[in-house]
């Protein structure tokens, strides 16, 4: 599926302390999750299939719990000087 700006306003819905049910429950399974030193990593992209645009979303789950609100990059409404 290709999700639209919908995805965005989910994950600023994330937030330090939810659980790792309660961000999958809010937005499906992940693309991919990849093991880091601080944690997992739980990813999920979203193609704009329009313009071909891509948004990721990433967030740490340390023993279940998010450690840190969501990175979300190629959003529009970020400064620019996070890419």
């Amino acid at each position: 599926s290709f999700p639209t700006r919908r995805s965005s306003d989910l994950a600023r819905q994330i937030r330090q302390g939810m659980s790792e049910r309660e961000v999958i429950a809010l937005m499906g399974k992940p693309t991919r999750i990849q093991p880091s030193p601080i944690g997992l990593v739980y990813i999920w992209g979203h193609l704009n299939a329009v313009t071909g645009s891509v948004k990721t979303t990433s967030v740490i789950v340390n023993d279940g719990v998010v450690a840190a609100d969501p990175i979300i990059l190629g959003d529009r409404s970020l400064p620019l000087n996070i890419y």
